[in-house]
């Protein structure tokens, strides 16, 4: 894991750093749509972008490569 700071620290957009183990959405690169049952498990500074390493909650596997800050928000609250 890399540390960027605390869970409050700025992405390299301007956006809050997602905690590792958050429950997030991603954007779809095909149709742009977000679809949920994602966790982050790291973050890495690429440039001045921040990435997320994510887990499909389904399965417990940690997808290859990295997902862009612009891509990944927290899911919104169980109601």
């Amino acid at each position: 894991m890399t540390d960027f700071g605390s869970e409050g620290a700025a992405g390299g957009g301007g956006w809050p750093r997602i905690a590792e183990g958050t429950r997030v959405d991603v954007r779809s690169s095909f149709d742009g749509r977000w679809s949920g049952g994602f966790l982050i498990v790291d973050a890495e500074l690429r440039g001045s972008e921040l990435h997320y390493r994510l887990q499909r909650v389904s399965d417990g596997r940690v997808l290859p490569g990295l997902q862009s800050e612009a891509d990944v928000m927290p899911s919104a609250p169980a109601s």
